[in-house]
């Protein structure tokens, strides 16, 4: 691909990962994880109360478990103090299902 072409993309791409927030931004990311891994990707949504226990999404074969955080404005302390408290929860009730864990947010820290 070209560099014009490759531009093509990559401006509305870029638009969309940083202007969605919250489930938006987790369900851009789920579309495009679904589409590079269509039989292996795992979407996880909320259940009722117990929410999705800080699942995000779920890469089978890799044994992967994703987290996915897009705040309207981020915060260092804020942001850090999530991601940590997202895997301490995370660990609790999927530990047994996956070997790597991995945070995205959206854009850059005050």
């Amino acid at each position: 691909m070209d560099v014009v072409g490759r531009a093509f993309y990559e401006a509305p791409f870029e638009r969309d990962f940083l202007k969605k927030t919250a489930t938006q931004f987790q369900d851009f990311f789920s579309e495009i994880m679904e589409k590079c891994h269509p039989a292996d990707f795992q979407r996880v949504r909320p259940w009722g109360s117990i929410g999705d226990r800080k699942n995000d999404g779920y890469l089978r074969s890799e044994r992967i478990l994703f987290q996915v955080y897009a705040p309207n404005e981020m915060k260092s302390s804020e942001t850090i103090a999530k991601i940590d408290e997202d895997y301490r929860e995370a660990m609790r009730y999927w530990s047994q299902y996956f070997t790597k864990w991995f945070s995205f947010t959206t854009r850059e820290m005050a």
